[in-house]
């Protein structure tokens, strides 16, 4: 099965980061569950120049340490590896802190983006990188989830998740399944989209293709 992503992040200035990935799984009888072996296929990001080294960086992440990810007997899973190395995390921080640097802000503003890049990616960056539990085998329910986050300045933010998901007609394996993120900053709101499918690869046209 050809199995890809779609993750688009708006900007604040109305742009958005979009990153397409596709990964070759199979699926491998495990005890009494399924392992999902798997090996990426295809990646790329499109973004506005400016954010070029952290598109850069993002193509060539290797994500295959998240496989093989383990089913249970109903198809949920249960365990998998990181598609996250905490190296590349640190390397997409450092980068995203020398664009903020070079930018047209004042000490105190840069000062001030960088804290809330922090915030930011501990309260919302494990919301994408977590796989929904019933990512390969939908169960058809609408899942949402809300939590608070504090910033450095002493104000408040939200994050909501609404998480959707539906079978391929007639079969019980994952047709397509998505999640909106939207974070709310005191009067700003920008939305985090993510899209999952998953087709035969002989269905699938071109295996690189990553949509």
């Amino acid at each position: 099965m050809l199995l890809s992503r779609e993750i688009r992040r708006e900007l604040s200035d109305g742009k958005a980061i979009v990153v397409r990935r596709s990964w070759l799984v199979r699926f491998v009888p495990n005890g009494r569950g399924i392992a999902v072996e798997g090996k990426q296929a295809s990646a790329s990001v499109d973004a506005p120049e400016k954010l070029r080294p952290l598109a850069e960086l993002e193509e060539q992440r290797d994500t295959n340490g998240m496989f093989p990810i383990l089913l249970s007997a109903d198809g949920r899973i249960v365990g998998a590896g990181s598609g996250q190395d905490a190296d590349d995390i640190a390397k997409a921080v450092r980068i995203a802190e020398g664009l903020i640097a070079k930018s047209n802000r004042t000490p105190t503003q840069k000062s001030e983006a960088v804290q809330y890049l922090g915030a930011i990616q501990a309260a919302g960056g494990s919301l994408l990188e977590t796989l929904p539990p019933d990512l390969f085998y939908p169960s058809g329910r609408e899942m949402r989830q809300h939590r608070d986050i504090a910033l450095p300045d002493g104000a408040t933010g939200e994050i909501e998740l609404v998480y959707a998901s539906s079978s391929l007609a007639g079969e019980s394996w994952l047709e397509r399944a998505s999640r909106d993120i939207v974070t709310r900053l005191g009067n700003s709101e920008r939305v985090s989209s993510e899209i999952w499918r998953m087709v035969p690869v002989e269905s699938s046209g071109n295996t690189g293709n990553g949509t």
